[in-house]
């Protein structure tokens, strides 16, 4: 898929933007190919870099370790409601333990799926000491039986340069078939 980053820094209006090809592996590494780069680089270097290496850093917390499950979450039914012509179960989540990567917010599930469409909150603890009050909005589509990212947005508080803010968008998912294992797929 294309990841189109748009970053800025409200306090001094300075923006970037990158464009980049991420490639999902059937273990679910994650890496990115640079298409296109804009804008102030100290945006791209500090935040846009940053979020990607977070994804592509092979020694990030497993997905075990963040994914939304009763080990991680108490779950709370908040009820069922129509969004985008589809219907979703809304559930309140609390984390269990106070570890990077873990939330505090909401998630909607497809009631049909059971898949992730909408997941909002703030970070229960900060990736890093140079960030404090991390929140997130993060959209999915369900397509071929799997929740795909459509659009992430993070706004936080930085130490050095006040409020931050980057939006990701996510387009032109396309399916590669893995020679090795043909059961196996990976996603672009």
């Amino acid at each position: 898929m294309v990841a189109r980053f748009a970053g800025k820094l409200t306090q001094f209006d300075k923006m970037a933007r990158v464009e980049a090809r991420r490639h999902v592996g059937a273990d679910g590494a994650v890496d990115y190919d640079l298409i296109s780069r804009d804008g102030d680089k100290t945006i791209q270097k500090e935040l846009i870099n940053r979020f990607i290496g977070t994804e592509i850093d092979p020694h990030r917390l497993s997905g075990t370790d963040m994914a939304i499950t009763p080990d991680n979450y108490k779950f709370k039914f908040k009820g069922t409601r129509e969004e985008a012509g589809r219907s979703v179960d809304v559930f309140e989540l609390h984390p269990k333990k106070k570890r990077i990567g873990l939330f505090k917010g909401e998630v909607w599930a497809d009631t049909e799926t059971g898949l992730n469409v909408h997941e909002a909150g703030t970070l229960v603890k900060s990736p890093s000491v140079f960030l404090k009050d991390v929140r997130f909005v993060r959209d999915y589509e369900i397509r071929d039986g799997y929740a795909l990212p459509k659009n992430t947005t993070i706004y936080t508080k930085t130490r050095f340069w006040g409020m931050a803010e980057l939006d990701v968008d996510y387009s032109d998912v396309a399916w590669d078939a893995t020679p090795a294992a043909s059961q196996t797929q990976s996603q672009n």
